[in-house]
């Protein structure tokens, strides 16, 4: 569906520009919505990488990370954001 076309044209895009932080957050929030936590999980520790100080890249990690199981560093970065 839409969803799959999304991530494979930002997929393309990151291999032509690989440090495109919205590229990255955008394919992270479809990965949110397909509930792909570990291509999220990727996409947003990348934006972070590129812009540590994106609060909303913190938030949607911690989504990420919850639901991975991984709620001890959700929690971490849900903090980071409110910094």
């Amino acid at each position: 569906g839409q969803d799959r076309d999304a991530v494979a044209s930002y997929t393309v895009a990151l291999g032509l520009r690989p440090t495109t932080a919205p590229a990255y957050f955008h394919r992270g929030l479809v990965a949110l919505r397909q509930r792909d936590w570990a291509l999220a999980h990727h996409d947003f520790s990348r934006v972070l990488d590129l812009e540590p100080n994106n609060a909303e890249a913190c938030i949607n990690r911690a989504l990420a990370l919850t639901g991975q199981k991984k709620r001890a560093e959700a929690l971490a970065d849900l903090n980071r954001a409110l910094e």
